[in-house]
C-alpha cells in the first residue's frame, strides 16, 4: 500500500552509496544464493538494493548486489529470486544463484505486486495499476492477460489487487478495495477471490471481516491460509486484523482484531518457525499519518505477546531462521539499523548486519 511509502517518505533519507563491495574482506559471507544463505532487499524508496548474508556468518554483509527501482519488493520463483519492480518502473528482474539478471521482463501499465509460479514456464503476476492478472512467459520474455479482473474494480476504475497464491486447484488474489481518489481509503472489505486453475472459473468470492488486505496471504496448513489486514491507516483500527480462511468450508474467522495486535499487522511470518509471529504498528495519537511504535509479537491462540518493540515507522519483514530464530529488519537512522537475528529463547539479540539502506523484508534459499 502507497501509505507506507509515505511515511517513509516523511523520514530523513539515509545518505549511501550504491556500490557493490569488493569482496576482498569476506571470510565465509555467502557468493551464491544457495545452502540457506539470505536475500535483504533494501531501500529508502529512491532506489533498492539487494544485500546477501547468511546467519552462521556473523557481521558479514554482501551489500548492493542488485540495484533496482524505489518501489521494489523480493519474490521466489523456485530456487531463484525475482525483483518485482512495482509503481512505473514496472518490471521483472529474474535473478541467477550467482545474482546476475538473467531475465527483465517488462509490464507496461501492470504495477507488479505479486507473482506465483504457474508451471515450470509460466508465471502469473498480480497488477494494481491495471485489471488484469498477467502471465508471464519466462522462455519468451512477454506477458499476456490471463485473466481479467474489470468487474471487480472500485469506484477509481481498479480492484487493487495484491498478494496470489497457489495450490494444484485453484489461485487466490487479494483485492484491497481501495478509492485511489480519496486518500486510499477502503470503499469496503477487504476480498479473496479463488478461481480454478485450469479453467479460470470464479469458484469463491470471499469477503473478509476486515479492511485492506495488503499485510500478506500464506498457507497456514494445507486446509487454512492466514490473510493481514491493515485496515485503513486512520487514527483507529478497529477495521485491521489476521483472519484465517478454512480451505474446506470457505469460512472466515478473526483470529487477532486491531486491539489485540496493540496496533495493525505490517507482516506475518508463518514459516519455518512453528510459532505463528507478526510486526504491528500502532498509530500515533498525533496523527493517523504517523506511526508512534511497532513491535515484533507471537501469536498463540489467545495470547499475543510482545517480543520486540521499536518507536516510530521502525521495523520492516520479519522472518524465521530457525524454530527459535528470527531475522527482524530494523529501519532506524542509527548504529542499531540493519539485519537482527532475534533469539525467541532467551528474547536477545545475537546478531546484527549492517546493509546498505535500510531493510525491507528477505527472502532464504532453499
Amino acid at each position: 500500500m502507497r501509505i507506507a511509502i509515505v511515511l517513509i517518505l516523511l523520514s530523513a533519507q539515509m545518505s549511501c552509496t550504491l556500490e557493490p563491495d569488493s569482496g576482498d574482506m569476506f571470510r565465509c559471507a555467502p557468493e551464491l544464493f544457495e545452502d540457506g544463505a539470505v536475500l535483504v532487499l533494501t531501500t529508502n524508496y529512491e532506489t533498492s538494493s539487494v544485500d546477501l548474508f547468511h546467519p552462521d556468518c556473523p557481521d558479514e554483509i554482501r551489500q548492493n548486489r542488485v540495484i533496482a527501482s524505489g518501489d521494489a519488493v523480493l519474490k521466489k520463483w523456485g530456487k531463484l529470486p525475482v525483483v518485482v519492480n512495482r509503481g512505473a518502473e514496472s518490471n521483472l528482474m529474474v535473478l541467477s544463484e550467482r545474482l546476475d539478471v538473467v531475465s527483465q521482463i517488462s509490464l507496461p501499465g501492470c504495477g507488479p505486486h505479486d507473482i506465483v509460479g504457474l508451471d515450470e514456464d509460466n508465471l502469473l503476476v498480480s497488477c494494481y495499476e491495471s485489471t488484469s492478472i498477467q502471465k508471464v512467459v519466462l522462455s519468451e520474455e512477454r506477458s499476456e492477460v490471463w485473466l481479467e479482473l474489470a468487474d471487480y474494480s472500485g469506484s477509481d476504475g481498479f480492484p487493487e489487487m495484491d498478494a496470489l497464491a497457489i495450490d494444484e486447484n485453484y489461485v487466490y488474489v487479494t483485492l484491497q478495495n481501495l478509492d485511489r481518489r480519496n486518500n486510499w481509503t477502503p470503499e469496503k472489505p477487504g476480498t479473496v477471490l479463488v478461481f480454478e486453475r485450469d479453467g479460470l472459473a470464479l469458484y469463491q468470492e470471499i469477503i473478509l471481516p476486515c479492511d485492506n488486505p495488503f499485510t500478506g496471504l500464506f498457507f497456514r496448513d494445507s486446509a487454512t491460509m492466514w490473510v493481514g489486514c491493515a485496515g485503513d491507516w486512520g487514527d483507529s483500527y478497529e477495521d485491521a486484523g489476521i483472519i484465517s480462511l478454512n480451505l474446506n468450508d470457505w469460512s472466515v474467522t478473526t483470529l487477532y482484531d486491531g486491539a489485540d495486535l496493540n496496533g495493525r499487522p505490517t507482516a506475518l511470518d508463518t514459516g519455518v518457525s512453528s510459532q505463528s509471529l507478526a510486526v504491528s504498528a500502532m498509530p500515533s495519537s498525533n496523527s493517523a499519518w504517523d506511526v508512534a511504535t511497532m513491535q515484533v509479537l507471537r501469536l498463540e491462540q489467545e495470547r499475543v505477546e510482545a517480543l520486540y518493540t521499536q518507536s516510530g515507522f521502525s521495523l520492516g519483514g520479519i522472518k524465521s531462521w530457525a524454530d527459535d530464530k528470527l531475522l527482524i529488519a530494523q529501519r532506524t537512522y542509527d548504529s542499531q539499523s540493519g539485519v537482527l537475528l532475534l533469539d525467541l529463547a532467551t528474547m536477545e539479540v545475537e546478531r546484527r548486519w549492517q546493509t546498505g539502506l535500510l531493510p525491507s523484508h528477505f527472502i532464504v534459499s532453499d
